[in-house]
């Protein structure tokens, strides 16, 4: 079963396709990874597949949803974490957990369970009644994909997750993700760093000026491309006066 298919999707902008006619088919169960440098299309792929801005054209379906037609029905049964900080600044850490569980309808005792979870497998404890203004970068980072984890979701959106993470924030980060995925959920992972892909993704697709050129495993995407190193350089012609 896939958690996602998209046939011939677009987003054009004027006359400039961001996204340009990708064709996708993930799994469940599995850890996705989305690659490509800055300015590829990822984040705009991302927001087409959480139904936060329509495609110009194609078909998408989510969770066997037409996400077109119906995208609250999709936005019920997913998680996301974009790239962009979200946090409330006077709220304490706990807090903003617990208003997140407040906003999905989550009942009191498991909502209190979950935040004491969260706060432990997140490495938060400590900074617990610390209000998020006064956090690090990374600290508001863990906190803000902590929170997602409120509530049951079917499939979550990683968008650059472990920006703003020390080496070892990062590994528990992902070391959590892959025991989510253990447990039946379905991740996809949007990351320029392949090391990162390699490590916790089970399939990988590359994207590039809006157009997906590779979709592999890890290991035989690292074989295909892992040992090309090009410098381009580009000579421009000043006239001297």
């Amino acid at each position: 079963m896939s958690s996602i298919i998209a046939k011939s999707l677009y987003k054009s902008y004027n006359s400039v396709n961001a996204v340009d006619g990708i064709d996708l088919s993930v799994k469940s169960g599995q850890v996705f990874g989305f690659l490509g440098p800055n300015g590829a299309g990822k984040s705009t792929t991302i927001k087409l597949l959480t139904t936060l801005i329509p495609p110009t054209s194609g078909e998408l379906t989510i969770l066997g949803i037409n996400a077109k037609e119906n995208p609250l029905q999709v936005r019920h049964r997913i998680g996301v974490v974009l790239q962009q900080p979200s946090y409330e600044p006077s709220l304490s850490v706990e807090k903003s957990l617990e208003k997140y569980g407040l906003m999905w309808d989550v009942p009191g005792k498991i909502r209190k369970k979950r935040v004491e979870e969260l706060l432990s497998d997140f490495d938060l404890n400590e900074i617990r009644k610390k209000k998020t203004e006064d956090l690090s970068i990374g600290q508001r980072r863990r906190l803000q994909v902590a929170r997602e984890f409120m509530h049951d979701m079917d499939l979550l959106f990683l968008d650059e997750p472990t920006i703003g993470l020390d080496p070892s924030a990062r590994r528990n980060l992902l070391d959590f993700l892959k025991m989510k995925v253990k447990d039946g959920l379905t991740i996809f992972f949007t990351t320029h760093i392949l090391t990162e892909a390699e490590y916790i993704c089970d399939e990988v697709a590359i994207i590039n000026k809006g157009r997906i050129i590779a979709v592999d495993s890890p290991d035989d995407l690292k074989k295909r491309f892992g040992s090309k190193k090009t410098i381009k350089i580009h000579l421009v012609q000043v006239n001297e006066k």
